[in-house]
């Protein structure tokens, strides 16, 4: 079962940033710039949003049944087939956006960003929830709503940011730790990638290319029965692009799951990721992480 809800809850994540890409790809007049999964300490991001005026924390939601807003947590009831409804009581997600949001702003002020606004929603991936008890605690929306709420709601509103802080807004986002999301045969699992490199052989020769100069990277395996791994690499910077194929589709990438253990998995079983880089700073390196690309 815990199984089971974190994979509902990676699903909708995912459903998610798909619902908010194809909206900035085909509102280019909103202007809007998506980025999944982003690390704040002490906190994860699902989805951030960047608009002409604001960033916006997105914290989804994968509940189902009716939803009861309470003092300290949220009261939700399951509609099993068989049996009485089942009450579950859960954290307040109005209030983990609002922590979220907050360890944005510290972020961006860190960076000489502080004037920047940052604001939160919470949006319930499921359409099986009924949300009436818990409008008033905040922006609460189911996905269909989500288009909207940018286009000509709150998140539409306020004051344009400059495009120069824009664009370094952007350029931070661009550069934080991000969660991966990574499709195996098994199933999804999800970690932080600590493989250091990937060797290839390209048309110059063979290389190996270390990941933390990875911007972007699409894995795709073919050849049947001797399998090969394809691997396009788009590096930081000038957006060097490195093509080849896996010298050995069998080499494992190590990824450490959120229960602490590292366990390798062989490449040939990725569908694909494309990674982000943490930030650079002095004393720090960029961190081998990963985002989600939704099928």
């Amino acid at each position: 079962p815990a199984d089971a809800s974190r994979a509902r809850g990676d699903l909708g994540e995912a459903v998610a940033y798909g619902v908010a890409r194809d909206l900035a790809q085909r509102s280019p007049e909103l202007e809007l710039q998506v980025y999944p999964g982003r690390h704040f300490r002490p906190t994860e991001v699902d989805l951030l949003m960047v608009t002409r005026s604001a960033v916006w924390v997105v914290e989804c939601k994968a509940w189902k049944g009716r939803l009861v807003a309470g003092a300290d947590r949220w009261v939700s009831w399951s509609s099993p087939r068989r049996g009485a409804p089942v009450q579950h009581r859960r954290r307040n997600p109005v209030r983990q956006a609002r922590n979220q949001a907050a360890a944005v702003l510290e972020t961006l002020e860190n960076s000489g960003l502080g004037s920047v606004p940052v604001r939160e929603v919470v949006v319930f991936t499921d359409p099986d929830v009924d949300l009436d008890g818990v409008r008033e605690e905040g922006f609460v929306l189911h996905l269909d709503e989500l288009p909207s709420f940018f286009r000509v709601g709150p998140a539409g509103q306020g004051n344009p940011m400059e495009p120069s802080l824009r664009r370094e807004v952007c350029g931070l986002l661009e550069r934080m730790p991000a969660w991966d999301f990574i499709e195996l045969e098994g199933g999804g699992r999800r970690g932080r990638i600590v493989t250091d490199t990937l060797q290839l052989r390209t048309a110059a020769g063979r290389q190996g290319v270390s990941l933390d100069q990875v911007h972007r990277a699409t894995l795709r395996l073919h050849g049947w029965p001797a399998l090969r791994l394809a691997v396009r690499l788009v590096l930081h910077g000038g957006g060097e692009v490195v093509e080849g194929q896996a010298v050995d589709a069998t080499t494992r990438l190590w990824v450490k799951e959120q229960d602490g253990t590292t366990r390798p998995y062989p490449l040939c079983v990725i569908r694909g990721f494309v990674r982000g880089g943490s930030a650079r700073g002095k004393g720090t390196r960029r961190a081998p992480v990963a985002e989600r690309i939704p099928s």
